[in-house]
């Protein structure tokens, strides 16, 4: 009986460190799609054009894998994560800076907003 359950504590530790790196890469994955969902409501309701989202598309990417590598797994504490995502916003913001002017970045918080606010009614219906 020892070795049965020694067997099946074996294939659920084997079976759990399979799937756990794909449970991480969906959820990095569906945070980069929601980029790029992002990227294409700003980039309509703008008119950018290819090159400019592009580089917006980029930020939000380089902002969200950031993020995702300090956050994810760390156990960090709620003022912990809030520097990590602080940090990130600064980040994000001045790649943006040197593309956009300052009323397009401001008019791109707005868009993101106005995007998060949609995006988050949707997930709860």
């Amino acid at each position: 009986m020892k070795n049965t359950l020694t067997k099946l504590q074996f294939w659920g530790l084997l079976i759990s460190l399979l799937l756990f790196p794909q449970i991480i890469l969906s959820q990095a994955n569906f945070a980069i799609e929601r980029a790029h969902k992002m990227t294409s409501y700003i980039t309509e309701k703008m008119l950018l054009n290819e090159d400019q989202s592009a580089h917006l598309n980029s930020a939000l990417v380089t902002k969200i894998k950031f993020q995702q590598t300090k956050v994810k797994g760390e156990n960090l504490t709620d003022k912990e994560k809030k520097v990590v995502y602080t940090q990130s916003n600064k980040s994000f913001y001045s790649m943006l800076n040197r593309r956009f002017s300052k009323d397009d970045v401001t008019t791109i918080q707005k868009y993101m907003a106005e995007f998060n606010e949609k995006f988050n009614k949707k997930k709860k219906s």
